[in-house]
């Protein structure tokens, strides 16, 4: 009996040993590896496997990794290190007192801030291993802590008014903006005509447009614009039709030409650079446009009927060109925009299409011309106001 009792103990303490010979790695989504850890880095942790007799090493991010639980008892928690990026081991200040970036989506960006630019911020990360500088909008940060305790609070914090940023603080900035504008639009080229020929000689009209931009990391965007741009003709040629078609018969003949009628969207991708209250963007844009050609109407009355004709005809096709575009901030929410556009466009209209109405109702259509595609091309000036979208 003595002896049983002896065998058990002995058992008891073997197991005892066994257990407590292993360490245990607790991971984020509850898993509890036997392990025997080797090395725990800065970032990472290296161990084998409990049973693995073969002792392949296996590299860990801390990251992953709730606890360590040691043979010998001790633990070593590792926090919510999913919410934290920590960068650039290489400097041990960094690590000891590093600032704090304190992102809209509840992260912090344990790092190094090494300079605030108007529309963002450059860091360092600690866990960068070559001390490269990593940019963050502004419009993604709630506010940055930095290592002497200080604290910035880019979003501006709304709903506090003792952190509330002025109208006229331009520290931090949003780069995203809506913006309607209206200026001259000047043709270049040769606007052609009907057969080919040069003709109509378009004069100097106006646009105006809506622009939205939206910036994506350090500078780079995309935009969207959509306008309509409108130019007055001498319509010579029109004309000339129009009244050679007018019945010999008729009286109170009236000639009238409409002008260049042309409504675009256009799409496309920026760059923009800052200087103090000023910032410059630049995009290249494609898109589509609707143009109508310059109406030519002759009426008349034949007969004790006041009839109308047209002759005209409408295309959508393609349009594209660059712009570079100049706001000044006079308040954190608006600004001045100036923006100077190239566009060029190809029309490819079907025919000169005669319509005839009597007392206003439609009678007959028919093609009186034949028109070749149609190359427009302008230098657009418009000024308008920005509002920023966002902070």
């Amino acid at each position: 009996m003595q002896m049983r009792s002896i065998l058990t103990i002995l058992f008891i303490l073997i197991c005892s040993a066994s257990v407590f010979s292993q360490d245990h790695i607790i991971t984020k989504n509850g898993k509890d590896l036997s392990v025997k850890i080797t090395e725990i880095r800065q970032t990472d942790v290296t161990f084998t496997m409990y049973n693995d007799t073969a002792k392949t090493p296996y590299v860990m991010d801390k990251t992953e990794i709730e606890k360590i639980v040691f043979s010998n008892g001790a633990e070593e928690t590792f926090g919510n290190e999913d919410n934290e990026t920590i960068i650039n081991e290489n400097s041990t200040n960094r690590n000891k007192n590093p600032d704090k970036i304190y992102t809209m989506d509840g992260k912090v960006i344990y790092c190094e801030v090494v300079e605030l630019k108007r529309f963002g911020v450059n860091y360092v990360p600690v866990k960068s291993t070559d001390n490269y500088v990593e940019y963050l909008a502004n419009t993604k940060i709630d506010h940055i802590e930095y290592a002497n305790g200080d604290v910035d609070y880019i979003s501006g914090a709304p709903d506090n008014d003792k952190k509330r940023k002025d109208s006229k603080d331009f520290s931090f900035l949003s780069p995203h903006y809506l913006s309607i504008n209206v200026g001259p639009s000047i043709p270049f080229g040769a606007f052609a005509g009907i057969g080919g020929a040069a003709s109509n000689s378009p004069m100097v009209g106006f646009e105006t447009n809506i622009d939205a931009t939206y910036y994506l990391f350090r500078g780079m965007g995309f935009g969207i614009t959509g306008g309509y741009i409108y130019n007055p003709c001498n319509g010579l040629q029109q004309a000339a039709i129009a009244q050679s078609q007018v019945p010999g018969t008729a009286t109170d003949v009236r000639i009238t030409v409409d002008g260049w009628h042309n409504a675009y969207i256009m799409a496309g991708v920026g760059y923009f650079n800052e200087y103090r209250r000023f910032l410059l963007d630049y995009k290249a844009m494609f898109g589509a446009f609707f143009s109508y050609y310059p109406t030519a109407r002759a009426t008349y009355t034949d007969n004790g009927i006041t009839q109308t004709s047209t002759y005209s005809d409408e295309s959508v096709s393609y349009i594209f060109g660059g712009q570079v575009t100049a706001r000044y901030f006079l308040t954190r929410k608006l600004q001045l925009k100036l923006n100077v556009a190239t566009l060029f466009g190809r029309a490819n209209f079907q025919g000169l299409i005669r319509k005839d109405y009597q007392d206003g109702q439609q009678v007959s259509e028919s093609v009186a011309g034949q028109l070749a595609p149609v190359n427009l091309s302008w230098i657009n000036f418009t000024f308008g106001v920005a509002y920023t979208l966002g902070r």
